[in-house]
């Protein structure tokens, strides 16, 4: 589900060019939801420290920035990833197990990315993190993205994603690695 490593330490992170981005709100002339964007961060080295360096090429940086909240989902190719919360902003992120015959709605044609309905699920766990918290997150476990006020704040995350290693081998690799 999740794990915290650790912290970074401050450091300056800088967003790119932009990946791709999810829309929350389509019909709203703001833009509302997630953006991925190409990252260079000197934060960046601290997270492949993490890791053996055998594995570096199989591990992908971006920085993405969420400003509204984000419905339960797993994500499009990720299957695990190191998130290093540079501004958590004021957002949970909640995991959840689905009840049997939950729903899959397919939310992208850019991969296997399903989005949920409460009703279908049953929380597991979450986290709140402080600003630079390192968390190890297993994707492909259902989890939303939450303001606990209405004034969504801005939540900006260093990231070190992989789809070649699920969350229980990453787990694995930073325990040999320490």
């Amino acid at each position: 589900m999740f794990k915290k490593i650790g912290n970074a330490g401050i450091g300056e992170v800088n967003a790119l060019n932009k990946q791709i981005e999810f829309s929350t709100r389509p019909n709203d002339k703001n833009f509302y939801g997630i953006r991925y964007y190409d990252t260079e961060s000197p934060l960046l080295k601290s997270l492949y420290s993490l890791l053996p360096k055998e594995t570096h090429k199989d591990f992908y940086s971006s920085t993405f920035i969420i400003n509204d909240n984000l419905f339960p989902h797993t994500d499009v190719s990720d299957t695990s990833a190191l998130n290093c919360y540079i501004k958590p902003g004021n957002y949970y992120t909640n995991f959840y197990s689905c009840k049997p015959n939950a729903k899959l709605i397919k939310f992208s044609d850019k991969g296997d990315g399903y989005a949920y309905q409460k009703e279908d699920l049953i929380f597991a766990g979450g986290f709140m993190p402080k600003p630079f918290d390192i968390f190890l997150i297993n994707n492909q476990m259902v989890h939303e993205v939450v303001s606990n006020t209405l004034a969504r704040e801005v939540r900006q995350v260093l990231q070190l994603a992989t789809s070649k290693y699920s969350y229980k081998e990453v787990c694995i690799m930073l325990k040999e690695n320490s």
